[in-house]
């Protein structure tokens, strides 16, 4: 029975019709649901975003495209003919990710159960490369807040910050830890080719750096 049947007999038809005839259209409702979230992560999405990278007023393109298991990000540069340029697979360790931008700067923003990561690049004019200037981490701890805090490392300058905080079981208070600074080697990191291995080195200097008592 199609809709204008069944609103031609609506009249006479039982109460056992009626339902049948619910239940198996929301049935086929749900069905084409599930087959378009299904499609829709097989086929991944991609956010994007317009910026000038060279700041020659002409618009340039970045992408960050997204699946299951990872990221990879994409950006295009007018004075190369709009070529496009990208990182490589990055594995999708977070819950979320996006991008944006904030002048001539692109930031990417992953977040996780119980963090942040962000990433800010930026055109080197010497190089003529997009390079990473900045990665900060955001840590909210265990349940009693133990571990949470934040640190910034500033790629162009090495200066790298970061406050860290302790729990005291003995005196239950949540203690903040002594300021960190660091002035770090400086080293330039291309988007094109961006991946696991600099996230990972990335990563391994905050742990060098954190507290023994949080480790």
């Amino acid at each position: 029975m199609n809709i204008s049947q069944f609103v031609a007999n609506l009249n006479r038809i039982s109460i056992e019709d009626f339902y049948h005839y619910q239940t198996v259209h929301t049935m086929k409702l749900f069905s084409l649901a599930l087959l378009l979230i299904i499609n829709s992560i097989n086929i991944g999405y991609a956010q994007e975003v317009v910026i000038d990278f060279e700041g020659d007023g002409i618009t340039d393109k970045a992408f960050l495209k997204s699946t299951e298991e990872f990221i990879s990000i994409h950006y295009t540069l007018s004075t190369q003919k709009n070529k496009q340029f990208s990182s490589q697979k990055i594995s999708y360790k977070g819950d979320q990710a996006f991008i944006s931008t904030s002048k001539n700067v692109l930031k990417i923003d992953v977040q996780f159960m119980r963090g942040e990561s962000h990433y800010k690049f930026r055109f080197d004019k010497i190089s003529g490369q997009v390079i990473l200037i900045g990665y900060d981490n955001v840590q909210y701890g265990n349940a009693t807040n133990d571990g949470s805090g934040s640190s910034s490392f500033n790629l162009i300058n090495g200066n790298y910050e970061a406050t860290w905080h302790h729990f005291d079981i003995k005196k239950e208070k949540l203690i903040e830890l002594p300021k960190i600074s660091k002035k770090l080697p400086t080293k330039k990191y291309p988007l094109l080719g961006f991946s696991d291995k600099i996230i990972d080195e990335l990563m391994d200097i905050d742990y060098q750096l954190t507290p023994s008592i949080l480790k």
